[in-house]
């Protein structure tokens, strides 16, 4: 269950504020405290936790916590197992070079909230599992997400095309990667009969910035005057992909 004011004052601003559904998802916050609460590094059992820990590479070689100040969302595989996750730290302003968004894998766990694709023909996908909660908490449960903006791969692809989903509505940033990366999406999506539309964001807003400055009620404008979203000759030519 997730304590931490700030990090709940953090979610509150973007619309998040259901408590059990933060528990039933498993969010959790690092706060630096985790060494504090494993037993000394100079013992056997502190050292092997510590160990297996750095192994694993949520911790780090200084001894630090890999996704510290970062609210976490858990992956799990078919088997209920953690292989995956995603943490987005949410301090305004972080030393120069140091990363917002962190991700930690040890296997493929598949989509987040990947239990939607057996429950709805139409599927929003979001870049990150934090924006798939910011729809969730507003109603949308057809929501999943991969684990950042370039994380689409093969057995997304293989996923959906094996689920009973018809159409995807991408809601990537609009910037121009954001751009790229969604053509790209539907190009693969169409390939296997998937139809395509895409959240047509202000120029540069991802769907945070977005809630943040509108509100989550603005949602439903956004998902309803979804647009259509295809791959073209143009559009690869521009890209310099051709």
């Amino acid at each position: 269950m997730l304590y931490s004011p700030r990090a709940l004052d953090f979610l509150q601003q973007v619309g998040i504020d259901d408590t059990e559904l933060l528990k039933k998802m498993g969010i959790g916050f690092v706060d630096r405290t985790l060494g504090k609460q494993l037993p000394l590094g100079r013992t056997k059992a502190g050292a092997l936790i510590r160990g297996n820990l750095q192994r694993l590479g949520l911790f780090v070689g200084s001894g630090g916590e890999f996704f510290r100040g970062a609210l976490v969302f858990p992956n799990r595989n078919e088997r209920g197992e953690i292989t995956e996750a995603y943490g987005e730290r949410i301090t305004p302003r972080l030393r120069l070079g140091t990363p917002y968004h962190l991700y930690w894998s040890v296997q493929f766990a598949g989509f987040y909230n990947a239990q939607a694709l057996h429950q709805s023909k139409e599927i929003i996908l979001c870049k990150n599992p934090l924006e798939a909660l910011i729809l969730l908490s507003a109603g949308y449960c057809n929501v999943v997400a991969t684990l950042g903006l370039r994380g689409f791969g093969t057995e997304h692809l293989e996923a959906l095309a094996d689920s009973r989903v018809r159409s995807v509505t991408i809601a990537f940033d609009g910037t121009v990667i954001g751009d790229q990366t969604s053509r790209l999406v539907a190009q693969a999506l169409n390939a296997c009969g998937i139809g395509c539309s895409r959240l047509a964001f202000p120029a540069g807003m991802d769907l945070k910035d977005y809630v943040l400055e509108h509100g989550t009620a603005a949602l439903r404008f956004l998902v309803s005057g979804a647009q259509s979203c295809a791959q073209t000759y143009e559009s690869l030519r521009g890209d310099g992909l051709c």
